[in-house]
């Protein structure tokens, strides 16, 4: 299996050599490349009696030579004596550095004339965050080189052996911030998945997981089914800083920090970690939905370190509606029109309350089947649904903040002013009447009630609506969410998008469909 792979590429093995100094000669334009190399190849060649590596700039501009390290106070020494002139006139640099440099190479009697075979190893080293010093490929055409700093040398092994299939399977290393619902039943659903599809070439490790007591690694990954309880045991104290700087510490290829949790400090953290080459994945709303500076700061540094942040969830749990929005705008769509009801949480609960029924407990009933935050109070503000359509905004490129939104609150007064969630409970019983006379003037003309938010041009709102049987969010069960693109090639009959919009299930589910996109891309 692992030959055939080999042939396909060409590759059939990378190597890394022991810790290496390296000598780094510079010319300036008043040198010509003739006699630069006529000054530095001598002064060299005494320094280093055994070069392992050396590589010249296509302009003659730099020459780099690597050599064992326990010469490097010798070669420091003979280059600049050598050079000593040169350098004082200002027409050369030296830099001599190390140990903390290995070669690794990629080998291959089968890489002669397969194009592709150096772009793909640049691009799976740059998308691991490996930062090449110098380069060289020899003249057969199967052997390329390179010069990197040597804690990156077991990633970088790792992530090319399995870019080029010389082992079995890609390895993705998860890091899991927040085991409470939607944590925990991702954890059970990547178990079921990769016990469903044994034998597969991509395997998620669990590398990390944290809650907001403690904090737990393993490089060699914790087992799924036991995750959670070996936080209760010989866990580290845990911060949402100290899990990101252990994280980075681990230095592993193909990592992806996943945030299951609904804090507001740990999306502070993203740009750092996709600074550090490192995939983020969330249903936590809270980084795309905090200021804009911010979601800039997120967005350019994954595009700048050419890494994934995924966030389907963060507006419509499972629905693909980040992803059918982007779709369309990456074909040269322009979207003149959003309609949702974006809030699974207030879908059930207007779908569920009519005439009879008491309001306060079709919202405790939401709260039951884990459909609303864990303090209802952040559905029945139009908080959480203004976040998602501000993210919404945003993906369409309004540069929006939350206080721009427009937003209808479903709460009375004296019920946000409630001190815990079970006093809100009590003082919304008190409301049971003003709600059941909005349901019988529904019922009167033949409508429903339904929360709906709208982006048309620069403008965004969320407000309570009463729509007859002709409207397509009329129609809406349980706690679908539903969302209508009008668009220029969408104009008479918009895209709609519409299914379960609330659940641990679903969110959990997509969650893992983004992982498994950005596990792909890894691949």
């Amino acid at each position: 299996m692992i030959e055939l792979r080999s042939q396909a590429f060409g590759v059939s093995r990378v190597s890394s050599s022991e810790p290496v100094a390296l000598i780094q000669i510079q010319r300036d334009a008043s040198l010509s490349e003739t006699e630069f190399l006529k000054k530095a190849f001598p002064a060299i060649s005494e320094a280093a009696t055994r070069m392992l590596f050396v590589s010249q700039t296509s302009m003659g501009q730099t020459l780099s030579v690597a050599f064992p390290s326990d010469g490097l106070d010798r070669a420091r020494r003979i280059v600049a004596d050598a050079l000593s002139k040169e350098v004082q006139d200002g027409q050369l640099s030296i830099l001599c550095t190390g140990p903390e440099f290995t070669v690794l190479s990629v080998l291959g009697a089968e890489m002669r004339h397969r194009p592709g075979v150096a772009g793909k190893v640049f691009q799976t080293l740059g998308r691991n965050g490996v930062n090449i010093v110098a380069i060289a490929q020899d003249s057969s055409e199967r052997d390329i080189s390179f010069v990197i700093r040597i804690s990156d040398r077991e990633k970088a092994v790792q992530a090319l052996e399995e870019a080029f299939q010389l082992s079995d399977r890609t390895h993705i290393h998860l890091f899991l911030c927040g085991v409470g619902q939607v944590g925990s039943k991702l954890i059970e659903q990547i178990a079921s998945h990769q016990e469903s599809r044994r034998g597969e070439n991509i395997v998620f490790k669990l590398c990390g997981i944290c809650n907001s007591k403690n904090m737990q690694f393993s490089k060699d990954g914790i087992d799924f089914e036991t995750a959670k309880d070996i936080l209760k045991r010989n866990a580290d104290p845990s911060s949402p800083r100290a899990f990101v700087e252990r994280m980075k510490s681990m230095n592993l290829p193909n990592s992806i920090f996943v945030d299951c949790t609904a804090n507001e400090e740990v999306p502070k953290l993203y740009e750092t970690i996709l600074n550090w080459s490192i995939s983020v994945v969330t249903p936590n709303k809270r980084g795309n939905a905090a200021s804009f500076e911010q979601y800039k700061k997120i967005s350019d540094a994954a595009r700048r370190a050419n890494v994934k942040f995924f966030y389907e969830t963060n507006v419509g749990a499972g629905l693909p509606i980040i992803g059918t929005l982007g779709d369309l705008l990456a074909s040269g769509d322009e979207i003149l029109k959003i309609e949702a009801v974006l809030s699974g949480t207030i879908s059930f609960i207007f779908n569920s309350f009519t005439t009879g029924v008491a309001f306060s407990e079709v919202v405790r009933e939401a709260k039951a089947k884990g459909y609303t935050e864990p303090d209802p109070r952040d559905d029945l503000s139009g908080k959480d649904f203004a976040r998602k359509l501000l993210i919404l905004a945003r993906e369409i490129g309004l540069p929006m903040n939350e206080h721009e939104v427009e937003v209808e609150s479903l709460i009375p007064q004296d019920c946000a002013e409630a001190k815990s969630v079970e006093e809100f409970f009590e003082r919304l019983k008190g409301h049971d009447e003003s709600f059941e006379k909005l349901a019988e003037s529904a019922e009167k003309q033949g409508k429903v009630i339904r929360y709906i938010g709208s982006i048309s041009g620069s403008q965004a709102k969320v407000s309570l609506q009463q729509v007859d049987a002709s409207h397509p969010f009329s129609s809406l069960s349980g706690s679908d969410n539903i969302i209508s693109f009008t668009t220029k090639r969408y104009l008479d009959r918009p895209l709609v998008v519409k299914g379960p919009g609330a659940g641990v299930e679903v969110t959990a589910a997509g969650v893992l469909a983004d992982l498994i996109r950005a596990a792909s891309y890894m691949h």
